[in-house]
Formats: C-alpha cells, sequence, structure tokens
C-alpha cells in the first residue's frame, strides 16, 4: 500500500534534513573565508557522515539499534550541535564568473554521479561479497538491534570480525524501510567525498582543487570502481574517502593552526580505519604524519587533537573483536621474534593467501604479468593518473627536500605497500586471476592519493591523461555488460533529462558571460530574520516538501514479489522454530527474504571466531539436530560442506539462488542430543 511508505519516507527525510543542516551549520563555523568554499563541502561530508555512524555506534553499543531511537538521537546530537556551535556569516566570494575548468569538472563529475545514483536505487546488488556478508551483517544487526555479537559466517570466512563502518553506513538507509532499497546509495557518499577529498588535497600540496577533482574523477569512474563499488555494500570507498579526506583536513589544518580541523581530520581517519583492516596501518601513518607536521611544540596537542577525533570512529569496532576473539585485529596475527602474540585466524582458504609482495619477492613473472594485465584491463589509462603522481611524489622529494613532501610520501608509499602485502591480493601460488582480479580495489587509497598528487601538475601536463583515461570509463561503462543490466530505458531517460537540465543551468550563464557572483547576492539579499513561529512553519513545510516525493518513490521502488523458496518453505515446515540455517551458502542475500528479517544462523566451527570448518558429517548432523531448524539451505562451499552431505531425513523442497532448500520430516519428534561445547582454546 501507499501508506506503507508514508512512515518511512518522512523519518528519512527527517533525518537527512537534520544531518545535512548540522553538517552545514559546522562546516559554516570552520570554514568560513570566502576561498573555502571546497573546505566546506569536505567538512560537511564529514561531519555528516560521522554523524550518522557516530549515532548507530554509540545506540549499536547499547542495544538500541533502532529505527525510533535512532531518530530521536540524530534530532538531539543535531540540536546540541546548533546550541554548541555558533552561527557564521561565510564571507561572499567576490563576485567573478565561474571558471571554464571548474565548469567542466563539475559537470563530468555530476554525470558519474547520476549515472551511480540512479544505478544503486530500488533493485538488488549483484555483487558476490555484498550479498555474501556485507549485507547480511547489515540485516542481522537490523534484527538484534546490538553490534556487539559477531554475524553468522559460512566456516572458512572470516568475514564476521572486520571492521564495518561502511555496513553501518548502509544500515542507516535501511533502518527506516527495513529493506535494502536504497542500502546501495551509501557507497556513492564516500566516492563524492573522495573526489573532493582528492582536490583538496591536491590545492594543499600546491595544486589546484579542479586539477585534482578531474584525477579523482578519472579513478572513480574506472571499471574497476563501476564493476565492484556501484549498487554494493563495498567498503573501498569508504576507506579511501577516510584516509583522502583526513590527511588533506590535517594539511590544511597544519597551514592555519586549527585545532578543530585537527579534531576533525582524526574523524576522517577514524572512519577509514573503522571501515577496512588494510587502511590501518596506513590511517594511523597518516594520523602520525599530521601531528608531525605541527610546529614543534604543537606537535604532542596536535596528535592528542588527531586521536581524539578518530577513536570514537573506529575504537569499538576493535574492542569488538578483541572481547570476541581474544585479538582485536582477528583474523590478522601479529608474531615478534617468533613469539605469536595475537593467534590469527585459521581456514583452508589460507592456501590462497598469497600477497603480490610475496611473488615479488618469490620472482614469480608468469603471476606479475598476469596482475599487470588485470591492473591494465581494471583502471586503462587511469595507470597514467598513479604514474603521474608516483613521478611528482619522487620529483618533490628530490628537488624540494621538504618534511611536507617527506610525511606526503611515506603515507603513499605505506598505502601502497600495504595493499600489495595484504593477504589473497596475489591470488595465491598460482596466482588465481579471479582472486587478482577481485582484490585490485584495495589499492584504490593508494589510487586516490597519488591522484591528489598528480593534481600538482600543471593543467597541460594533468589534463590529457586524465581526459583520456575519463574517455575510456565511459566507453567501457557503456559497453559493459553491467550498464546495460542496470540502466533501464527509464533510467536512461531521467539521467539524460537530469544532465541536460544541469547543462544548460551551468553552461547558458557561462556562456553569457553573466556574473553568477552577482546573481547569488541578489538572491542573499538580508532580510529581518523570522520569528521562532514562522521558522518552525517553514521547518515544516520543508520536511513536508521531501517527504512527499520520497513516499511516491519508495513507493515505486518497494521489493517486488518473487518466488521466494525458503519462504515456501518456512510455510511447509512444521517446526515450532522460525531458524534458517545455512550450511555453506556464498549468495546469502535469497535467504534473508524481501525484508531482511529472517532469523538467518551459520553452522559453527572451531576457533576464536568459528572460522574453521565443521569437518565431519556426525558433527554436522549434531547441530542440526540441537539447532532444530524451520529450514536448511544447503550451498555450493566445498569448505563448509562435507562432501555429498545432506541433512539426514530431511526433504528438499527445491534449488534456489542460495543452495539446496530443505524442510525437516513431518513425523520428526524425537527429542534431539545437545549440541557440544565449541573449543575455546583458539580464543
Amino acid at each position: 500500500m501507499f501508506t506503507d511508505a508514508v512512515v518511512p519516507a518522512a523519518m528519512l527525510s527527517v533525518e537527512l534534513i537534520v544531518v545535512l543542516a548540522t553538517a552545514v551549520r559546522i562546516a559554516r563555523a570552520v570554514a568560513p573565508a570566502r576561498d573555502e568554499i571546497l573546505d566546506r563541502a569536505v567538512i560537511a561530508l564529514v561531519t555528516g557522515v560521522a554523524h550518522v555512524i557516530g549515532v548507530l555506534l554509540l545506540l549499536g553499543a547499547v542495544g538500541l539499534l533502532r529505527r525510533g531511537p535512532v531518530l530521536a538521537a540524530i534530532i538531539v546530537v543535531g540540536a546540541c550541535a546548533f546550541r554548541l556551535v555558533p552561527r557564521v556569516q561565510t564571507e561572499r566570494p567576490a563576485p567573478r564568473a565561474l571558471r571554464p575548468s571548474t565548469v567542466l569538472v563539475s559537470l563530468t563529475g555530476l554525470w558519474f554521479f547520476v549515472l551511480w545514483l540512479v544505478s544503486s536505487i530500488g533493485s538488488p546488488s549483484a555483487e558476490s561479497d555484498t550479498n555474501q556478508y556485507h549485507l547480511p551483517n547489515a540485516a542481522f544487526w537490523l534484527r538484534r538491534a546490538s553490534l556487539w555479537p559477531l554475524p553468522p559466517a559460512t566456516p572458512g570466512y572470516f568475514t564476521a570480525t572486520y571492521p564495518s563502518n561502511g555496513e553501518l553506513a548502509g544500515l542507516f538507509l535501511m533502518l527506516p524501510t527495513h529493506d535494502d532499497r536504497l542500502a546501495y546509495v551509501a557507497p556513492l557518499v564516500f566516492a563524492v567525498l573522495v573526489v573532493l577529498g582528492t582536490g583538496l588535497l591536491a590545492r594543499e600540496l600546491g595544486g589546484t582543487a579542479s586539477t585534482g577533482a578531474l584525477m579523482g574523477i578519472a579513478i572513480a569512474s574506472s571499471p574497476l570502481v563501476y564493476s565492484t563499488q556501484v549498487r554494493s555494500l563495498m567498503v573501498d570507498m569508504p576507506a579511501a574517502a577516510g584516509l583522502v579526506a583526513g590527511l588533506a583536513l590535517g594539511l590544511g589544518a597544519r597551514r592555519r593552526r586549527d585545532p578543530v580541523r585537527l579534531a576533525l581530520a582524526g574523524v576522517a581517519f577514524g572512519l577509514a580505519i573503522g571501515a577496512k583492516y588494510p587502511v590501518l596501518v596506513p590511517g594511523v601513518i597518516g594520523m602520525l604524519a599530521v601531528a608531525a607536521l605541527a610546529p614543534r611544540r604543537a606537535r604532542l596537542r596536535a596528535g592528542a587533537w588527531v586521536a581524539l577525533g578518530a577513536a570514537p570512529m573506529a575504537a569499538f569496532w576493535y574492542v569488538r573483536t578483541w572481547v570476541a576473539t581474544g585479538n582485536p585485529v582477528f583474523p590478522k596475527g601479529v608474531t615478534v621474534g617468533g613469539h605469536a602474540l595475537l593467534t590469527g585466524g585459521r581456514s583452508p582458504l589460507n592456501l590462497y593467501a598469497t600477497s603480490v609482495l610475496q611473488h615479488v619477492r618469490t620472482g614469480n613473472t608468469e603471476v606479475l604479468a598476469r596482475w599487470a594485465r588485470l591492473g591494465r584491463s581494471e583502471l586503462g589509462p587511469a595507470l597514467l593518473v598513479l604514474a603521474a603522481g608516483l613521478v611528482v611524489v619522487g620529483w618533490k622529494l628530490c628537488t624540494r627536500r621538504s618534511r611536507l613532501w617527506l610525511f606526503v610520501a611515506g603515507v603513499v608509499a605505506v598505502s601502497a605497500v600495504s595493499y600489495l602485502a595484504t593477504p589473497f591480493t596475489g591470488g595465491g601460488p598460482s596466482g588465481v586471476a579471479f582472486l587478482v582480479a577481485s582484490q585490485l580495489r584495495y589499492a584504490l587509497p593508494f589510487a586516490f592519493l597519488a591522484a591528489a598528487a598528480a593534481g600538482v601538475l600543471p593543467p597541460l601536463a594533468a589534463w590529457p591523461p586524465a581526459v583520456a583515461a575519463i574517455a575510456f570509463n565511459v566507453v567501457q561503462l557503456l559497453r559493459g555488460p553491467a550498464f546495460r543490466a542496470d540502466i533501464t530505458p527509464s533510467v536512461a531517460a531521467l539521467g539524460l533529462a537530469s544532465l541536460s537540465a544541469v547543462v544548460v543551468v551551468a553552461l547558458v550563464p557561462v556562456v553569457a558571460g553573466a556574473d553568477v557572483g552577482a546573481w547569488a547576492s541578489r538572491l542573499r539579499a538580508r532580510r529581518p530574520r523570522a520569528r521562532a513561529p514562522v521558522a518552525a512553519l517553514a521547518t515544516v513545510a520543508v520536511m513536508v516538501t521531501c517527504a512527499v516525493p520520497a513516499t511516491a518513490l519508495l513507493h515505486r521502488m518497494r521489493p517486488r514479489t518473487t518466488r521466494d523458496l525458503v519462504a515456501a518453505a518456512l510455510r511447509r515446515s512444521d517446526s515450532p522454530s522460525r531458524v534458517v540455517l545455512l550450511v555453506g551458502v556464498i549468495d546469502v542475500r535469497p535467504s534473508l527474504g524481501p525484508a531482511l528479517s529472517r532469523d538467518v544462523v551459520s553452522v559453527r566451527g572451531v576457533g576464536a571466531a568459528h572460522e574453521e570448518p565443521v569437518g565431519t558429517t556426525a558433527a554436522l548432523d549434531q547441530q542440526v539436530a540441537a539447532l532444530q531448524p524451520a529450514v536448511i539451505v544447503v550451498g555450493p562451499s566445498p569448505i563448509a560442506t562435507p562432501d555429498g552431505w545432506t541433512p539426514p531425513g530431511w526433504r528438499k523442497v527445491g534449488s534456489g539462488a542460495g543452495g539446496e532448500v530443505y524442510v525437516p520430516p513431518t513425523s520428526s519428534n524425537v527429542e534431539a542430543p545437545p549440541l557440544p561445547p565449541v573449543s575455546n582454546a583458539a580464543s
């Protein structure tokens, strides 16, 4: 029914308006100068994302992760910000026409923004990792209302223990509707942040913001990003965005000696460190670099401000994993002098944990050639942008010998080595092409840092490779099957209409030589401040104006009714339990249901996070007997499912996207033996 979308649309509209208003208030107070428009945009995005993720972390830590408490907390935080942050009148920019380079970069970015947006709403994700654990983890926290329990994971995988700021951003969009129809828009916010952050970082390094942003667009529009980040809950963009924005804000704080910007830089670093393990070391190095670049007597204080901002955004995930497994960075192990300080995870998949760096050490030229070929196909001419960035860093180190470029080079180098040394990036001893290609996205933080460094080049040197990369990306996008599957005729018409309108609005004043700044000044003529009742009515009018189209959009995008084999099995099952047990299932999304509300659990292996396979059919039968699930879904994973295993005595009702679906026999009333305790020796 249409009315079913009213409450979610109203809640989401109120939350987004409060978050946006709070972010703008803080950004205007921190960066009021006329030449700080880009600073305000980056600060607003960082504070807005931190507002949302901070509230979800806090409520998830106390078991109140429900849409009502989240709405109340969002409003309370916004009210406190408006109370504590003074209202600052930003300086009006000097009247001048828009630069052609700014217009071109903005239109290019907006075109990809529209395509990404219309590709992300309404339809389910087809990305494998999203359906295996990113979305199921968020759905688990949505049902449990707490972030402390480890979500179910297929034995052999370590997906229950990863830091999950990126998933929380998607969860925020899932709470009002209790489904994933809007969740895949979340990575787009981080894509905007990383492009703007690349432009800001390029400016702080001595280049121009438009050139840096164009370099960022060349990376963000590449096939590597479109094929993995669009219409997904992948967390590579949050990790890259936090790292780039943190370094950019940190360098700006150094120049202005502003402790608030230092804290905001820490918030951005915390968002990155709390999103993905491979960014842990680069993020910490970036924080140390920002502190070390402060004046000698202020370094300790600067480090404290950065740490103060980072801790609330990242610490919870490492504390939770420490409590659950005894190792805050599980599944990674820490060994010093041959002595294991922290025990890592164990899995048969560790046979494929070879990194690119290991292939470099062993001189495995065949795998390295395959890696280079795959990188060329996924990035294309954007590799020229990365090469240009590395050349700039090397040239500045050799000619300037400044502390700034020394520390920037250190962060870039550490981010590159972090990717090269990350397990599985090399695809195992033989360099499995699928693994090598799927792990190339781990290099995105390094890629955007290098793109920012390339933004220091003069436009005549920087624009040709960037334009070539973007042209290549557009051609690959239009030719690719993902584009044809995502962009329906109606979606394409919407995108073209939006782009045409923006082109007309943006180009006509520029071609006509109009002074856009003067127009804005006339529109913003001072008026007497509205009284409280008038302001309240205006606020309600804005919320209603946003909620009405949002209601129509949510109603139009409601989940389609499809053949749901698990739902049919639950209706046929006579078990008193409503538990759906997954055994070796890789594609978990179909088992969750349209509303993500089913009580889905996985078989529990041994190990600190139950990551080791069960191993024997007898042990698996005991778990089934003890759990007494209503439905069992047996997937194709050979690690979690012993060869040829099927639930003894259970009836197969069909095969779905997740695997074979079974229901218990109707006459099974025999009392089951208890599940033997799982060994905690590894924890």
